[in-house]
């Protein structure tokens, strides 16, 4: 008979997830996260941006199976955002840190499905994230909790609570890569269209808005997207992949930042600054005590039993992963092209496939009568869900 200790040793495939691994690169990555997110809805509320995406419209556009989400008073909304800065507080100072981790999940869930219109690839990743974080106790080290609750105190994980953030950073470039296999991507579009728009923004010359140069883009993002993961996964290539990806986000933030002030600053947002982040998991997790040595001590000296940390939720990881493929994988099952008829476009990591602008005009005929009355949406929906409406006819049935 296999003991539990000898299984969780042994090499396969459960025992690796169950190995216990070293908690500081979460401990960091928590107090990171936390503070970006703090800054965001931070900026987010005193900017107005809030305001315009979720509490003025009257009517919202719903996902399919969460009609049933609702709006709440707007002192009460007001409470609920505001209640998110002291959740991501809270997971930036390691404090009360499972309370405001499932907080912050749940909040932010819930204005997540409240409407579609302001559906951006960043906010459906910082629901993943969120959700990993609410059960890794990535308080164990660098909190205030760590440092007043010593129960709380530990230095080791299973292996599996880091696999799984790395699993769905590692869908978002995978498929983001397959969805750009396409000829609008393959042609230089909509990447020339974006640099002419450029011309004149910042430090961007109009010599750099060329086909030769949109080319160079859209290839060098589609094989950077299909390549990454392998070049993370393998020990011999991993910092060269991860200086690649450095390169990359950053030069996304610069290229398609709009500057501030306005809803372009959400864009991209926070999206390469936690995709860098995530990314950094793919080393091995105990890197900040190299770098800051006795700061942070020896891993060990708080860690609990491996018996206890080597748990896997075999159903947990099997519903993720499966939900993660089948999501990006739909669009390809559905007639027509998902860039123009929207189905399954979302949650699929289709990110900057498309450009659409157009004019729309709407004719109401009343059961029973011949006549057509024009309407005019801007009575009821606000500027940014009405320009959002543009090209998304699942957004225009409702």
């Amino acid at each position: 008979m296999v003991t539990r200790s000898q299984f969780l040793s042994s090499k396969n495939f459960v025992g690796w997830l169950a190995k216990p691994v070293d908690l500081a690169a979460l401990a960091l990555f928590r107090a990171f996260l936390g503070g970006l997110c703090l800054y965001g809805t931070l900026l987010f509320y005193f900017s107005g941006v809030v305001d315009n995406l979720w509490f003025a419209p009257e009517f919202r556009f719903k996902y399919f199976g969460f009609g049933w989400v609702g709006a709440f008073p707007e002192v009460i909304m007001h409470g609920l955002w505001l209640g998110l800065c002291v959740a991501f507080a809270g997971i930036l100072l390691g404090l009360f840190y499972r309370v405001c981790a499932i907080y912050a999940f749940v909040v932010s869930s819930y204005f997540f499905l409240l409407d579609q219109a302001p559906f951006l690839n960043q906010y459906y990743l910082l629901l993943w994230v969120l959700f990993w974080m609410s059960i890794i106790p990535a308080h164990g080290m660098l909190s205030l909790d760590a440092k007043f609750r010593p129960s709380v105190r530990r230095s080791m994980v299973p292996n599996w609570l880091v696999v799984m953030l790395c699993f769905s950073m590692a869908c978002v470039y995978f498929f983001g890569g397959v969805a750009k296999i396409n000829a609008d991507w393959l042609r230089g579009e909509p990447m020339t269209s974006w640099l002419i728009g450029k011309v004149g923004e910042t430090f961007f010359e109009t010599g750099l808005a060329t086909r030769d140069v949109a080319l160079f883009f859209s290839y060098a993002g589609l094989i950077f997207d299909l390549l990454i993961v392998p070049l993370l996964l393998w020990r011999k290539t991993r910092l060269f992949g991860f200086s690649l990806s450095l390169i990359f986000h950053v030069g996304n933030s610069v290229l398609f930042s709009l500057g501030p002030g306005g809803l372009g600053t959400v864009s991209l947002g926070f999206f390469p600054w936690i995709s860098i982040a995530l990314t950094m998991l793919f080393f091995p997790t105990n890197w900040p005590r190299k770098i800051l040595g006795k700061w942070l001590g020896e891993a060990g000296g708080e860690t609990v039993s491996a018996n206890r940390v080597a748990k896997v939720p075999v159903v947990l990881l099997g519903i993720a992963i499966l939900f993660q493929i089948i999501l990006p994988v739909r669009p390809f099952f559905y007639p027509g092209n998902a860039s123009w008829t929207d189905d399954g476009h979302r949650f699929a990591w289709r990110m900057k496939l498309r450009w659409k602008t157009g004019t729309t005009r709407y004719f109401v005929r009343e059961n029973g009568h011949e006549e057509l009355e024009k309407v005019y949406p801007d009575g009821f929906i606000t500027d940014y869900q009405e320009n959002m409406l543009l090209g998304r006819p699942d957004m225009i049935l409702q």
